[in-house]
C-alpha cells in the first residue's frame, strides 16, 4: 500500500509511553509512518501515514489501522467530536481480522 516505491528507511525512532510502544519510520522526505504496540499483548494498535504532496506540503495523518484520538474540529474551534457517536476503525491481532468501534463494540472475523 504505502511506501512501496519509496522502500528504503531512512530513520526508525521508538519509545515507551503508559505501556504502549511506539514506533516512528522515516522513508526520505516524502513518507513517515507511525505504529502504536501494546507492550502487554504486543498488538498492533495504531499504524498511521503522512505523506508529502508533489509540492512537499505534509498531509495529516492517514490511519491504516486504529482510529485518531477524539478532538478539536480543525475546522472550527466551537465545536468538539462528541466521543458517544461511534466511530469503527480496523485492530487486527494475529488470529483475527478485528473491527471496533468507540463504544468497545468487537467483530471479529477468523483468519
Amino acid at each position: 500500500m504505502h511506501g512501496k516505491k519509496n522502500c528504503l528507511l531512512l530513520e526508525k525512532t521508538a519509545l515507551v509511553q503508559g505501556g504502549i510502544r511506539k514506533l516512528h519510520y522515516e522513508f526520505g522526505k516524502d513518507e513517515e509512518m507511525a505504529e502504536d504496540y501494546d507492550m502487554k499483548t504486543g498488538e498492533l494498535l495504531v499504524r498511521k501515514w503522512k505523506r508529502s504532496s508533489a509540492i512537499g506540503s505534509k498531509s495529516d495523518w492517514i490511519y491504516e489501522i486504529g482510529c485518531p484520538p477524539l478532538g478539536m474540529n480543525k475546522n472550527s474551534d466551537l465545536l468538539w467530536e462528541s466521543n458517544a457517536t461511534p466511530k469503527v476503525y480496523r485492530q487486527d491481532t494475529k488470529t483475527h481480522y478485528t473491527w471496533r468501534n468507540s463504544t468497545t463494540s468487537v467483530a471479529y472475523v477468523q483468519l
